[in-house]
């Protein structure tokens, strides 16, 4: 009878000592999980480029257009590589298309979070990288910018496809 009480506890401090690992294992790789509820600071090229509740936020037309200007490709791969590297938001590239990854918007696919948002100056910007639309509004009602992507229509939300500069577009709704 003794042997079978011992039997019994051996088993449930070996069992306790498994769970406890498994505690241990998932804690750290919860560590390792990006929030994308936070707020998160990236310093480049002598300026602050903000991450906020997940999005990529570029307060002004300059600060974006300044990271476009930039002539040594290997600067405007530093900046992709911070965004991604960022706890505070996943981009599009890291799940999403192939084509996202490889192609010719790469680069905007790092800079956009995983719904294809980020935001420049007044404007919150809806990528759809399927349809090779964008879909921009002044209101921070994400939403409206989910629907009119699936088809609805919305007077505060613009539609653009790729081959628009959507900077220039920005710029006349803004005056």
């Amino acid at each position: 009878m003794k042997k079978i009480i011992w039997a019994i506890s051996a088993i449930c401090i070996l069992g306790l000592a498994c769970n406890k690992t498994k505690t241990d294992l998932k804690q750290e790789t919860n560590s390792s999980v990006k929030n994308t509820r936070s707020t998160e600071t990236i310093h480049f090229n002598d300026n602050d480029y903000h991450i906020i509740n997940g999005i990529l936020t570029f307060e002004t037309f300059e600060k974006y257009e300044k990271i476009f200007s930039i002539e040594d490709p290997n600067s405007i791969d530093e900046f992709t590589t911070k965004v991604k590297k960022s706890t505070a938001m996943i981009s599009y590239t890291e799940t999403n298309s192939a084509e996202a990854q490889n192609g010719d918007y790469s680069i905007i696919g790092n800079l956009a979070n995983e719904n294809g948002l980020i935001k420049i100056d007044d404007f919150i910007i809806l990528i759809d990288f399927n349809s090779k639309k964008s879909y921009l509004t002044k209101t921070e009602n994400i939403q409206d910018l989910e629907n009119a992507k699936n088809g609805g229509v919305n007077s505060n939300i613009y539609s653009f496809d790729f081959d628009i500069d959507l900077l220039d577009e920005m710029h006349k709704i803004k005056t």
